[in-house]
């Protein structure tokens, strides 16, 4: 049987069907879960060492806590490659009165629909939120 492996644009992984759940997975973490022979749990990610989505070689690959995840990718919105830096006060002021104002119209998910949403398990990358249909 061939591989179903296609590459997602929109969040620049490549994807891999996988029968037992019948669904797509990023394919590093179908990787990582073949070379440790069980499921990930919960509270662990795979962590790509160069920080290129797309390559899924073991040798980039390492298995860490999501709060070991966090802290390898903190370096990249330190300082001045933080999004926010280089954003005047004002803006960041207008942005925050946005939010607050979108959570007080429809509540505290900022949801327009929040009893659609609901909370689907580790599929691709911990817990999430989706709009039911």
């Amino acid at each position: 049987m061939t591989k179903k492996v296609y590459f997602n644009k929109a969040n620049g992984y490549y994807m891999e069907y996988d029968d037992k759940r019948d669904m797509y997975i990023q394919q590093h973490q179908v990787k990582m879960e073949k070379k440790i022979g069980r499921r990930l749990r919960e509270d662990e990610r795979v962590h790509h060492k160069n920080e290129k989505k797309s390559d899924n070689r073991m040798s980039n690959l390492k298995l860490t806590t999501a709060k070991q995840h966090a802290i390898a990718h903190r370096e990249r919105w330190v300082g001045k490659n933080n999004p926010s830096y280089n954003m005047s006060q004002k803006h960041k002021e207008s942005l925050k009165k946005a939010w607050e104002k979108r959570k007080m119209k429809y509540g505290p998910t900022g949801a327009k629909n929040p009893e659609k949403l609901k909370v689907l398990g580790r599929k691709t990358g911990g817990l999430r939120k989706s709009y039911s249909k």
